[in-house]
């Protein structure tokens, strides 16, 4: 083993010690071991140093912050890894154990290159699992469409320490800052699909995607969310303007309201979803969307009627 690590695994974590516990022995189970864990606490009251603490591995190491929302925890871990390919995972999720072995075994094939690498994932929900999106040079029209389109997620993938220097997370925003990243990133540096699917996204009543719709700054957070969009757009719409279809800026500004409005539906949250709706409607031509907004409107008639009363 060398004497700095050939991985830095970074996991942000708030008030999960229950959940990190997984994680964090999912990383001790890698057939491929040289690696560090750093654990960025993001001001957790719970028994999260207690739980750190009771792992003796010396390749964990613990950095405490106050709350100040995940791109923070996840810039504060980049700054202390010692790795020279940095992996990340979110606290509530887990690794194969064949997960730094299938980055390691293409950056060895490779010659250790300045290239972002991707592993496959499944998501999980209960006892079921199905595979997440993989980029497919035949289907796709280049890696920066694909990330700005599906689901990509820091989580997937494994970053040459030095592209991190430069380009981290947007510490303004608390939603879409993986996406703000990995679109600059994949602009700028190679980019290679692995075929191994080696990382678990856990579904669980918990996880932020759902317990939003519970919070009082609800729409704060989703007016966050959009405004993280825009801020890319006006910061680096130049730097994807030629791998991007035009337009895209309105499409994900429209489909964000339209995906909380969904969200905010399932969540019995009427009022929001019916305000989500029409902003989205406002923001999009009709084309972009429209079979996704008769999806919608298909699972809320009474919701439909309700409004078309009120207005």
């Amino acid at each position: 083993m060398s004497a700095s690590p050939l991985f830095s695994v970074i996991i942000p974590t708030y008030n999960r010690a229950n959940l990190l516990k997984k994680a964090m022995q999912s990383v001790l189970s890698q057939i491929f071991q040289d690696w560090e864990l750093i654990i960025v606490d993001d001001g957790s009251t719970d028994n999260t140093a207690g739980l750190v603490q009771s792992f003796t591995d010396n390749r964990i190491r613990y950095f405490f912050q106050e709350h100040q929302e995940r791109s923070t925890a996840r810039n504060m871990g980049i700054t202390h890894a010692s790795g020279k390919y940095v992996c990340f995972m979110d606290d509530d999720d887990y690794f194969l154990e064949d997960h730094l072995f299938a980055f390691y075994r293409a950056i060895s094939e490779d010659g250790f290159p300045l290239k972002i690498y991707r592993n496959g994932y499944f998501i999980e929900k209960g006892r079921r699992r199905k595979p997440g999106p993989v980029y497919d040079e035949n289907t796709h029209r280049n890696p920066v469409s694909f990330s700005a389109f599906n689901f990509c997620g820091a989580w997937t993938l494994c970053i040459p320490k030095f592209c991190l220097e430069e380009d981290t997370f947007p510490k303004e925003f608390p939603h879409w800052q993986d996406t703000h990243l990995i679109l600059r990133l994949f602009a700028k540096y190679p980019f290679q699909q692995n075929e191994e699917k080696t990382y678990v996204y856990v579904h669980h009543p918990l996880m932020g995607s759902r317990s939003i719709y519970q919070r009082d700054d609800v729409e704060e957070r989703i007016q966050s969310n959009v405004a993280a969009i825009k801020d890319f757009f006006n910061k680096y719409g130049n730097l994807v303007e030629k791998t991007l279809p035009q337009n895209t800026e309105s499409y994900l500004v429209a489909k964000k309201y339209l995906d909380h409005a969904d969200g905010a539906l399932s969540h019995r949250k009427y009022s929001l979803a019916w305000k989500l709706f029409a902003v989205s409607l406002k923001q999009s031509r009709l084309r972009f969307l429209k079979w996704l907004y008769v999806k919608f409107l298909a699972k809320s008639p009474l919701l439909v009627l309700r409004n078309l009363l009120i207005y």
